[in-house]
């Protein structure tokens, strides 16, 4: 097992020898699309059941898109076409792969056609039967308890709030993925306190219900890692600090949490117990190290969440 200060020479080593500036330009790309984006926005709604929402990962491609999704899985995408919104299908799971044929019959169709109607009802109509549960959901059900009144979410969360731009959720991207994969993302990083030098920023990493979670705190050690190394350089600090900061703004040298955001079950709180006790024996980075568990096994309950003192 290995502590938080090694993790943070491993990530400097791997650093050295990335293209970082990559990851800038993708930044500032992104944050020059934003108001653009926010316009094109309101130029179509999402129905009842659907959330349609886009994140800094898209918008750094070369064709902005938004994530159209039920119950937290993704149907479907929009991107525009001569000022107008069209559906295009797109995710995985097999269920829907008969209705998607029939209805997209190879192409895109009008975001306000009878298609897109009939696709998005009967997408609903199979989730609610049998929900797949990826990391996306709850990635969804956490991002809509930082939306609830402060007073109304998990306890865990009050005191937290996500970082956005124009509403749009921070999914920051990153020089490295932990298994040494080329890009990165964020999951979604949270600001607490209002302190001189801004409080502290959370970054999360969620695993799904079922997925091997033994690995996350690492995971988010790495990640805040690479935060905190590219923000020494001054420039892309200041980019990073438009995006992560306060409204107010405040000096980019607050402090950091790594938070591991799992299922509540007996196995990932001994997991992630362990792995705090591995990390904390060298931590002279002054990571705090945080395990939540959520439980979701109803769609339609609330998110709950507890935090495992370890």
């Amino acid at each position: 097992m290995v502590t938080v200060d090694e993790i943070f020479d491993q990530v400097r080593a791997t650093l050295q020898a990335t293209d970082t500036e990559q990851e800038t330009t993708r930044l500032k790309r992104a944050l020059a699309r934003v108001p653009g984006v926010i316009e094109q926005q309101s130029t179509f709604r999402a129905r009842q059941m659907t959330r349609v929402q886009t994140n800094m990962s898209r918008l750094t491609k070369r064709e902005c898109s938004w994530s159209v999704r039920i119950l937290g899985v993704e149907v479907g995408s929009i991107k525009m076409c001569r000022e107008r919104p069209l559906l295009f299908r797109s995710g995985t799971w097999k269920p829907l792969r008969d209705i998607q044929q029939r209805c997209f019959a190879g192409k895109a169709v009008p975001w306000r056609s009878a298609n897109a109607r009939e696709y998005l009802e009967t997408a609903e109509r199979l989730l609610r039967r049998k929900h797949p549960r990826p990391e996306s959901v709850v990635q969804q059900a956490l991002l809509d308890a930082f939306d609830l009144p402060s007073e109304q979410r998990p306890k865990p969360l009050r005191n937290r709030t996500p970082c956005k731009i124009a509403n749009i959720p921070v999914q920051l991207p990153l020089p490295r993925g932990f298994f040494g994969t080329k890009h990165g993302n964020l999951d979604v990083v949270a600001r607490s306190g209002r302190g001189p030098h801004g409080g502290t920023l959370s970054v999360f990493e969620l695993k799904a219900p079922g997925a091997s979670s033994g690995s996350a705190l690492h995971q988010a050690v790495s990640y805040v890692a690479q935060l905190c190394i590219l923000m020494e350089v001054p420039e892309t600090r200041d980019l990073y600090w438009r995006v992560l900061g306060p409204r107010n703004g405040g000096e980019a040298n607050g402090r950091f949490e790594a938070v591991a955001f799992v299922a509540d079950t007996r196995r990932n709180e001994q997991l992630l117990t362990a792995a705090v006790e591995s990390l904390q024996k060298s931590n002279q980075a002054h990571i705090k190290l945080t395990i939540m568990l959520y439980d979701m096994d109803d769609l339609q309950k609330a998110l709950t969440v507890r935090v495992v003192e370890a």
